[in-house]
């Protein structure tokens, strides 16, 4: 991915200056810290998707509760969408 940064003058001086002092390009420098600063965020948001919390689980619940709820209300016919014997079976 290519990535196209317009610094303020002064921040690029102090990129280019820590660059050097780490012997790595701004280019390279950039991407060290994105990669530090990501991957603890990455972590929990994939720790989340394993491990829901409770209010997650219950989130989620409430947001099926009220989808169902609208596509109970816009159909056009008798048929029931989420027959109570179905469930834990197909959804």
């Amino acid at each position: 991915m290519t990535l196209t940064l317009h610094l303020p003058e002064k921040l690029e001086q102090k990129l280019r200056a820590v660059a050097q002092q780490h012997d790595l390009s701004e280019a390279a420098w950039v991407e060290q810290l994105l990669t530090e600063k990501l991957e603890p965020t990455i972590r929990t948001l994939e720790s989340r998707l394993t491990n829901p919390s409770q209010d997650d689980i219950l989130e989620q619940q409430e947001t099926w509760r009220v989808l169902q709820q609208g596509l109970m209300q816009n159909k056009d016919n008798d048929r029931e969408l989420f027959p109570p014997e179905q469930q834990g079976k197909s959804w």
